[in-house]
């Protein structure tokens, strides 16, 4: 693969990560964001796939310097969809719902 293809890789891993890393940022700092930029936030799901495609876009370019901050935005972005106390809490036996358990009306 020629020099100029790295760089196309490059390039196009960056362009997909960049809006992940602006909103990322505004997910992350605490602050009394406008309207618009609370309603972009609520897009963080779908950013994971973002993520994921500037990983995938970021592995041909073969630089490490690419890959490891994709790959860290990425895992940034799961961790932020499936926070690891969730599963934690499932493995430990302890309940989910805040601490109540809920009963079914079959009962």
């Amino acid at each position: 693969m020629g020099h100029r293809a790295h760089h196309g890789w490059l390039w196009s891993a960056g362009l997909v990560a960049a809006p992940v890393v602006v909103v990322s940022w505004f997910r992350a700092v605490p602050a009394p964001w406008p309207p618009l930029v609370v309603q972009v936030v609520a897009f963080t799901p779908w950013l994971a796939f973002l993520a994921a495609a500037a990983v995938l876009l970021a592995l041909p370019s073969r630089r490490a310097w690419a890959i490891l901050p994709a790959a860290i935005l990425l895992t940034a972005q799961l961790i932020w969809l499936f926070p690891p106390e969730v599963f934690l809490a499932g493995r430990e036996g302890t309940p989910r719902s805040g601490g109540r358990m809920l009963q079914s009306r079959r009962s």
